[in-house]
């Protein structure tokens, strides 16, 4: 192994001017630098994570807008427009996750778990896998069928999965193999390796093993850093490893690689199981088994679009709809109105001097039992102060489906004392 040094010495001299003696000294600085690039990682996240909070709010805005015209023109759409719709649908599922990607980087982003089945999720992503690379690069799939379910955030886990072999791909320069496979390991003892302290227990493993250059000794202790590539400028913005690391570490895994050049290489994922539990199943509604009614809702949304397609899809359901763009404007409608309004559903994030959470204090002075959703580009543990917030009860962070809108409309009134 190698340290870092620093030394510093002087020659003294006899009463002839002859060399007598060397006094120096020699400081090991192996320590002190890497606090130092510690620091440095730490100010890149802290940077990171700022500018990812002030884009979530504008862009989970815009991604809740094409939502809101995906479903508008599904409704009543025929096979063909239907595919195209599920097609934009998904797309912005996959900026969600981008969005929550660099949310995680800079701690800002929560877990949304699930029980997952890791081999029908291996087996859903290999179609679109096949879609993302070229005929010259073969991916295969080998399956543990006893494989036990896990408890994770799947739209985290494409994440991870899309990561790792896009990296495969561009270490394999265009063609090649890709193997993915799921395994399990029982771990008697703690796991403690590349920053993870993992408990001792059952882990289902996912692996993607390549046939590409590999990687150097040097560069492999580096590749989880983030902004860290080996790519040529252009090809690689160093958060895909650094991504994965996260997201893996969140999960309470652990993952490992090994690497030979000119061998290619193997990254493993270990992740919890969940012994004994089923998978969850998506909900999937159809337009027309949607729950409508014909309540009164004061919306407040300060973006002009996001709030016209919101009131669009809640007309269409039964509703009336009180539109307002900031705090005053909902206070103002509130003094007009208050009698008929059943529900308030609102943005946390307003311009005007009152945020959501403050326009519902004062409102509910009025009527404490108020129903009232929020929402917010955020999730609940970033959305400031006040209130608690709980995902799918009295919150929903955006993007959000308005199939998921218009169920949680509906448990909220039905949940009013009569």
């Amino acid at each position: 192994s190698y340290a870092q040094v620093f030394d510093r010495g002087y020659i003294t001299y006899d009463a002839k001017g002859r060399p007598h003696r060397m006094i120096g000294a020699v400081a090991d600085m192996t320590t002190r630098r890497r606090l130092e690039e510690q620091l440095v990682r730490s100010q890149k996240m802290e940077v990171l994570g700022q500018l990812s909070s002030g884009l979530a709010h504008d862009f989970n805005n815009l991604l809740t807008i094409i939502q809101c015209n995906a479903y508008l023109v599904g409704e009543n759409a025929d096979e063909v427009v239907g595919a195209y719709v599920k097609d934009i649908l998904h797309a912005t599922e996959r900026a969600t996750s981008l969005t929550r990607q660099l949310l995680l980087l800079g701690r800002k982003q929560r877990l949304r778990e699930t029980t997952v089945d890791l081999n029908r999720f291996v087996e859903d992503m290999m179609q679109i896998l096949h879609r993302t690379l070229t005929a010259k690069i073969s991916v295969k799939a080998a399956i543990d069928e006893t494989l036990p379910a896990i408890r994770a955030d799947a739209s985290m886990l494409e994440q991870v999965l899309l990561n790792l072999v896009l990296n495969a791909r561009d270490a394999m320069e265009g063609a090649g193999t890709i193997t993915i496979s799921t395994s399990q390991v029982v771990v008697e003892s703690a796991v403690v390796r590349h920053g993870f302290v993992a408990e001792p227990g059952l882990y289902a493993c996912l692996s993607v093993q390549d046939t590409g250059t590999g990687i150097s000794s040097e560069a492999l202790p580096q590749i989880f850093e983030a902004f860290y590539t080996t790519k040529e400028i252009g090809r690689g913005t160093g958060l895909g490893l650094s991504t994965v690391y996260h997201i893996v570490k969140q999960h309470r895994g652990w993952l490992d690689v090994s690497s030979m050049l000119g061998a290619g290489t193997t990254f493993v994922i270990a992740l919890p199981a969940t012994e004994g539990a089923r998978a969850d199943e998506a909900p999937t509604f159809a337009s027309n088994d949607m729950p409508s009614g014909t309540e009164t809702l004061l919306l407040i949304e300060d973006e002009p679009l996001l709030r016209d397609r919101l009131g669009r899809v809640l007309r269409n359901y039964g509703y009336n709809v009180i539109e307002c763009e900031s705090g005053p404007g909902a206070l103002e409608a509130w003094r007009e109105h208050a009698a008929r309004i059943d529900l308030v559903l609102s943005d946390i994030v307003m311009p005007g001097g009152l945020d959501g959470r403050q326009v519902v204090q004062l409102l509910r002075r009025d009527r404490p039992e108020l129903c009232v959703i929020y929402s917010s580009g955020f999730s609940p543990e970033h959305a400031g102060h006040g209130e608690q917030l709980v995902d799918g009860v009295n919150f929903l962070e955006k993007p959000y489906a308005p199939s998921t809108l218009l169920q949680l409309i509906r448990q909220q009134l039905d949940r009013r004392p009569r």
